[in-house]
């Protein structure tokens, strides 16, 4: 027999032990039921072609499984005749939702068949006959009457009636595989489908013809809304004026920013109504392809929440879908969007996967570093092709994203990722662009960050509660069979604030009150129920209003959450030993309005205000509250084993509350190590916090006992956790004390925990450039790996080695470590960390001024990088190559690498590289003499900066505007940019930066001639720097002191100094300080008629391998003083182009030396003309001279 158990759902429901009991009904009850009536077409054909016995066989699989159909949709089937079903709705209770049960019902049936059909066609036995089964159905709701037939016997009984006739007429006259209904029954359900208009048509026993209809699909909304919309005209005409604007600017692409609209207001006052039937009433938005929504939780903390919502609303994923089904839905959807769209999306597939819990074979998920950019990147081209195929049709593409006043951090960065980097703007000369409409909601008390609103066009609904008018309106409306007097109604109003929330519930309140007529005495009237004074007092009455085992049941699905499945709550219910058949009782719940079922899926259930689910969970008792969070945390992980990584925090929370510390501490460290590997530090530290909080509670209580090693070892990873994460996120001090309190007991911890402590403080304390403690603990946790045969820690604790002896000078130490380290991660074939061992080595080659071997490490590391999509790393590695470039004078090569730097950057949203990118931009315009060019790139660093509210880039622009303003000599500027510089690096404690900006200012006020303040600037610029143990920073600042030694006429200071930094700057092999120093050094050795220039010029005569046009003025003013020959200056004037002041500090040597007074005529008009226009006190220094 072939396999339909996929048909049957058989999770839920055993068809063979289904029990046949059927229901007894009093003979001679009238009540209004919901009939269908289906007919399946094929099986006569197919009798010709097969045995009786197999037509037989699989004529009742097919019954069996449209019975299961009827069944878990909360029908009963009334009876079998021949090829025919007929099917029951309310016939034990009536309700409003039972016409929606017996659609619901065939449209499944539809579905089922359509499935059925596939299975036999795709087997070897029925391939050939090419079955296709079909059916008709028909609906129709009315009174009847139900009775026995003939002779009583247990469950023989039946409906009969006009309205079952009519029902049959609807299937006899319904088209093949469709559902006809007649209008009377349509107009019960016209909000939840869509319907076509099938004319008139003449039926049996009917006089006049009657209308009919085909119901087409179910319709496009999140939850179902049965209470008239009162009172937001003007709200709805602002959405749809901003959503037209929006076609309108789709079709004139004249968009420039993206489009986001709010609705915002307090609890209960109708922001997602007003969203609602924005989208269930614009004539525009036709296909239900065109909006996804997504909400957000005040109970779920997984990470990037809302943004999983919303893709299980673009995949159609259900909470009861296998890993399977879940990546069959993406795969479908993804190459569906694809065909539309012709853009590759199959390389994100593996991060949407991720968040929806499926697991890819895919190395880039391992990558830390880049997963959260891989999954912005996934999750920002989704929208944007789904926005394509929108735009094809001419209208913005809508996402609504409910709820936002609860949205967790990571779903937060990511809309922020998603608004500043949507590719909407390269595309609008095309036909296919990318335009969304983003369509938010949140209460009164949540602020859209600004950050958000400045990159958009923001528009915000503030909903008002509702006016008296208005109110008075829906008080009428909502209670139009009810006695209620104006006194009442004006009480009402005044209580409820205009709140719509709050007046249905209170007169859904008073009809149930009537429900439970023995409660009250009916004299007493509507005009004496209380209205209490707040919305949780008159919820909390309605609860209580429930029977006990609907009470119960909502209780337990609170414990759930906001919104639940009915698989999940029936496996409680079936764990606590109840009946797990609750499709009843949940009906009941919805009819009283208390939940609302999801139209897209009807075993997905949310409560109809977050306020419900909160009273209601709060009645529960706190003994109760833990068995029940218990029961679901293993429902969770029974149910969900091939899926429990996106549960880990759900998990956490419910073993949490349950009391369960072992199990709670399980997931805490699971889902906090989750956390902290996709950059979700807050998250993560909540988690690790709460590990450790469980563990000294249970400690001081005596629950667990103080040496016991697997709760120590949890305490005190949780610890180096938060250590790493307080690292991270550049709370340097506090994490040095939490790590140091795991170092100072590490008798207590693992040697792996102690190892990760130490090379912790090791990195802490290189990044304070610590650099002798930095060794210290990088050293013992080196040895510590190697105990461990942790090869990967054993590596980069070498590589962190190198870098500090790097730092310190110890070039040959450095070299021999960068190369183990190398040769480490080649042993263990770890791509990812041998392009970091490359780069290594592409830096102290760099440093050591072999570029040549430094660019083919540093090509090399980019190789890597790019195959494995490391973006980051690549950025690393573009930026090295693009400064080579820079430093051998190649800028425009240098200029092209930075603006594929630049878009990578744009295209992660990394702000911080742009605003380096910026920057180094900015050195290389300065470096070409285009001054403006160099602003230009200085001052976005500084915007950038400023809205990541970092001041340490921020300052780090200042200097570099400071130092462009210096070369346009432009001094008064340049001291303003210092000295907001200096302010900054103050305020955020650089001092390496503090100690750099000091230096610059002190250059400017050198050429300003302010000579005391400049002396006081280097000389504190130079004890930080010694402090600080920055030894080439002293050097190259200590140069720059030497120029005012030159001009004080302490020569002999400036050559000693000049000496010791150029012979420190030959031991680093720092060519380009040797290059700019050298000069200087040269006209200090002449002037103070120093003898041992010609020894040290010789050392450093190989590092001048660029043409320097001082160093060459210099060499000519030697050889102009020691031959009396000047025709090497003549030359450089000649050939050279030269400022006004070289110009006129070549003819005053010449004139000086030559004793001719015609060039120092020259010399002083040149040198005048130079002060005249820039102020430069260096001209002034000479012309005073020459006086």
């Amino acid at each position: 027999m072939e396999d339909f158990n996929q048909l049957f759902d058989d999770h839920l429901f055993n068809i063979d032990k289904a029990d046949s009991k059927t229901i007894k009904l009093k003979e001679g009850e009238r009540r209004m039921v919901s009939i269908l009536f289906a007919d399946i077409k094929g099986f006569t054909a197919l009798s010709e072609k097969l045995d009786h016995e197999e037509v037989q066989s699989l004529m009742d699989q097919l019954m069996k499984i449209f019975s299961h159909s009827v069944d878990i949709h909360g029908g009963y089937v009334d009876k079998y005749t021949g090829d025919q079903i007929m099917a029951l709705f309310g016939a034990k209770k009536a309700s409003e939702v039972d016409t929606q049960r017996a659609i619901n019902t065939a449209l499944d049936m539809l579905q089922k068949l359509k499935k059925f059909n596939s299975i036999l066609n795709n087997s070897p036995k029925y391939k050939s006959l090419n079955i296709d089964f079909s059916i008709r159905v028909g609906i129709n709701t009315g009174m009847v009457t139900t009775g026995a037939i003939g002779k009583e016997r247990e469950g023989d009984y039946t409906v009969y009636g006009d309205s079952v006739n009519l029902a049959a007429r609807m299937e006899s006259n319904a088209p093949i595989n469709s559902i006809m209904i007649p209008e009377n029954t349509m107009n019960l359900v016209e909000n939840y489908f869509e319907f076509k208009d099938h004319g008139d048509i003449k039926v049996k026993g009917k006089k006049d013809k009657i209308s009919v209809f085909i119901v087409e699909s179910k319709k496009d909304l999140s939850i179902s809304h049965t209470t008239p919309f009162i009172g937001r005209e003007v709200e709805i005409q602002k959405l749809n004026e901003t959503y037209n604007s929006c076609i309108e600017n789709l079709s004139n692409t004249s968009f420039n920013k993206i489009n986001i609209i709010s609705s915002v207001a307090d609890a209960g006052t109708g922001k997602s109504r007003l969203v609602y039937e924005f989208l269930n009433n614009n004539n525009k938005i036709k296909d239900k392809n065109t909006y996804s929504i997504g909400h957000s939780s005040n109970v779920s903390s997984q990470p990037y929440f809302l943004f999983i919502t919303l893709l299980k609303d673009i995949f159609k994923i259900s909470e009861l879908d296998n890993n399977e089904e879940i990546r069959n839905k993406i795969d479908i959807k993804i190459t569906e969007i694809e065909s539309k769209t012709n853009k590759k999306l199959n390389d994100h597939t593996p991060f949407i996967g991720f968040l929806l819990g499926v697991k890819y074979d895919d190395s880039r998920l391992e990558n830390r570093e880049e997963i959260k950019n891989n999954i912005n990147i996934a999750i920002r081209s989704l929208l944007e092709n789904i926005c394509e195929n929108s735009n094809r049709l001419k209208i913005p593409h809508i996402f609504v994203l409910d709820d936002l006043h609860w949205i967790d951090s990571m779903s937060l960065e990511l809309l922020y990722f998603i608004i500043s980097t949507f590719d909407y703007n390269s595309k609008k000369s095309n036909k296919n662009s990318y335009y969304p409409l983003f369509i938010l909601t949140f209460r009164t008390h949540y602020s859209l960050p600004e950050k958000i609103i400045n990159e958009v066009n923001y528009t915000q609904i503030d909903l008002k509660p509702l006016t008296k008018e208005d109110s008075l309106l829906l008080i009428n409306y909502l209670s139009k069979d009810k006695d209620i007097n104006e006194d009442k109604r004006t009480e009402l109003f005044e209580k409820s604030k205009g709140n719509p929330f709050f007046i249905e519930e209170w007169i859904n309140l008073i009809k149930e009150k009537e429900t439970f007529s023995e409660v009250l005495e009916e004299s007493r009237g509507i005009s004496e129920y209380a209205i209490p004074n707040s919305i949780n007092a008159l919820i909390l009455a309605r609860i209580d209003n429930l029977n006990k085992n609907l009470k119960t049941l909502l209780q337990k699905a609170t414990i759930i959450g906001e919104d639940f499945f009915l698989q999940i709550l029936s496996k409680l219910e079936e764990k606590l030993g109840f009946d797990k058949k609750i499709e009843e009782p949940i009906h009941d719940l919805e009819n009283e309005n208390f939940i609302q079922h999801f139209i897209n899926q009807l075993d997905h259930y949310k409560f109809k205000h977050i306020l419900t689910r909160d009273v209601a969970y709060s009645t529960i008792l706190k003994s109760n509250k833990k068995i029940l969070h218990k029961s679901v945390a293993e429902v969770i992980e029974d149910n969900f084993s091939d899926k429990l990584e996106i549960f880990y925090f759900d998990l956490a929370v419910h073993y949490d509350m349950s009391g369960n510390d072992e199990k709670a501490i399980k997931y805490l460290l699971l889902a906090g190590k989750k956390s902290f590997f996709i950059h979700n530090y807050s998250q993560s530290k909540q988690c690790f916090e709460r590990v450790i909080n469980i563990i000294d509670t249970n400690i001081n209580n005596n629950v667990y006992k103080e040496n016991d090693q697997e709760q120590l070892n949890n305490f005190y990873e949780s610890k180096l956790f938060i250590g790493k994460i307080l690292l991270s996120t550049g709370k340097w001090d506090e994490s040095l004390q939490v790590l140091n309190e795991i170092k100072s007991n590490n008798n207590k911890i693992s040697t792996k925990t102690y190892q990760n402590t130490l090379f912790a403080i090791g990195q802490l304390h290189s990044f304070k450039r610590n650099i002798k403690k930095a060794v210290e603990h990088f050293k013992i946790s080196l040895e510590l790996s190697k105990k461990n045969n942790d090869k990967i820690m054993e590596a980069l604790s070498i590589g962190e080695l190198a870098s500090s002896a790097l730092d310190s000078g110890q070039t040959q130490a450095a070299l021999k470590g960068f190369e183990k380290e190398l040769d480490i991660f080649e042993q263990i074939k770890s791509e990812t960390n041998i392009s970091i061992a490359f780069g290594h080595l592409g830096q102290y080659y760099f440093q050591n001024g072999d570029m040549k071997t430094a660019m083919t490490f540093f090509k090399k590391k980019y190789k890597i990088c790019s195959k494995n999509d490391s973006k980051q790393q690549i950025l690393i590695a573009l930026g090295n190559i693009s400064l080579i470039h820079n430093i051998c004078g190649e800028f425009n090569k240098s200029l092209k690498i930075l603006d594929e730097v630049l878009s990578i950057s744009k295209n992660i949203n990394d702000l911080r590289n742009q605003s380096l990118t910026y920057g180094n931009r900015g050195i290389i315009y300065k470096n070409l003499g285009e001054y403006e060019s160099s602003l230009e790139n200085y001052y976005m660093q500084q915007e950038i900066s400023e809205k990541m509210k970092d001041d340490f880039s921020k300052s780090n622009a200042l200097d570099g505007i400071g130092l462009v303003y210096k070369k346009m000599k432009e001094f008064e500027k340049s001291e303003e940019m210092f000295k907001k510089s200096i302010d900054l690096k103050i305020k955020i404690n650089d001092l390496n930066g503090h100690a750099t900006s000091l230096n610059n200012l002190a250059e400017s006020l050198l050429f300003m001639g302010k000579l005391e303040q400049a002396e006081n600037n280097f000389n504190e610029a130079l004890k930080i720097f010694k402090q600080i143990e920055n030894h080439r920073a002293f050097n190259i600042c200590s140069c720059e002191f030497s120029k005012l030694m030159i001009i004080n006429d302490k020569t002999n200071d400036a050559i000693d100094t000049l000496s010791k930094s150029i012979k420190y700057f030959l031991e680093i092999n720092d060519r380009p300080s040797i290059n700019s120093y050298l000069p200087l050094f040269i006209k200090a050795s002449r002037l103070s008629n120093n003898n041992h220039q010609k020894e040290l010029l010789e050392k450093v005569s190989n590092s001048i391998n660029d043409y320097n046009t001082d160093y060459e003025i210099e060499m000519g003013i030697n050889y102009l003083l020691e031959y009396k020959d000047d025709k090497k200056l003549r030359e450089i004037l000649k050939n050279q182009k030269l400022s006004d002041f070289q110009a006129g500090y070549i003819h005053y040597n010449i004139g000086g030396i030559l004793k001719d007074d015609n060039e120092m005529i020259i010399s002083k008009k040149l040198l005048q003309k130079e002060y005249k226009k820039y102020n430069d006190f260096n001209c002034k220094y000479y012309i005073d001279k020459l006086k």
